[in-house]
């Protein structure tokens, strides 16, 4: 009987250690989603525009390129997701802390230029 007994306590001991409750693990891309909104005026100079992404607005990530024949409305919307963006060994741009973002125009004569951080949402 304490055969018996021993037994039944070490099945379910290794019973115990076996199992676990599984998590559901979301893949990076549905964990990674975000939706952009950019308030753009092109003009008959523009060329296009670079979309691009910080933390800390240190390291900055393009997240998009967008054509002047592209902009089809104002405010214009897309999605996007993006993994840990890592440089120097670090961390630097990191979808899991508050995102912030920028907008650089490309114009006709390789004219540059910053448009206001007002200019672009992202949730």
């Amino acid at each position: 009987m304490k055969k018996l007994y021993l037994s039944a306590l070490v099945l379910l001991i290794f019973c115990l250690i076996k199992c676990k409750k599984e998590t559901p693990i979301l893949s990076p891309i549905q964990a990674n989603k975000f939706m952009a909104t950019v308030y753009l005026n092109p003009t008959e100079k523009t060329l296009y525009y670079d979309v691009f992404v910080s933390n800390d607005k240190v390291y900055w990530l393009t997240i998009k390129t967008i054509k002047k024949s592209e902009v089809s409305s104002n405010p214009f919307s897309f999605g996007f997701t993006f993994e840990d963006f890592w440089c120097n060994g670090i961390i630097a741009v990191s979808p899991d802390k508050k995102l912030f973002g920028a907008i650089r125009e490309t114009m006709v004569n390789n004219e540059i230029g910053m448009l206001p951080d007002n200019v672009i949402q992202i949730k």
